[in-house]
């Protein structure tokens, strides 16, 4: 059972936004009157596949059944020009780099080299793509 904790007054969430502690890492964001729950991220991961491929076209098309598979995940993340990023848990990330290779196999890659990244803290939890990179987005 998640408790806030102090209980919201959600009369009193106007334009700004406030803050509530959750128990279990959980919090509450209020802003005008809408809420969101977020869990705190254990665990981020950077994959990058990169299939033995020749033919641009089919590299493009290879890696993009890589995406397709991770954006049925359900987690956050972000697509970039060299790697995608994904906070999750450990494990899901974990198997989410296995079903990676294997994608690039079964969609007829010889061959394929992988650079990954993976930042974990199960106590304390990470930095999430949008903590690390929301300031640097352009707004348009």
């Amino acid at each position: 059972m998640l408790r806030l904790y102090p209980k919201p007054d959600l009369g009193n969430a106007n334009g700004g936004s406030i803050f509530y502690m959750i128990k279990s890492y959980f919090f509450q964001v209020f802003v005008c009157g809408r809420s969101f729950f977020m869990q705190k991220t254990k665990a981020a991961m950077a994959i990058q596949v990169l299939p033995s491929i020749t033919d641009n076209k089919e590299l493009v098309r290879v890696v993009d059944k890589v995406i397709e598979n991770i954006s049925k995940k359900g987690l956050r993340y972000e697509v970039s020009a060299f790697e995608t990023t994904i906070d999750g848990d450990i494990d899901t990330l974990l198997q989410i780099l296995k079903e990676s290779l294997e994608i690039c196999i079964q969609e007829g890659a010889p061959s394929l080299m992988s650079y990954i990244k993976i930042n974990y803290n199960p106590t304390d939890g990470v930095l999430g793509i949008e903590e690390k990179t929301e300031k640097h987005k352009k707004h348009t």
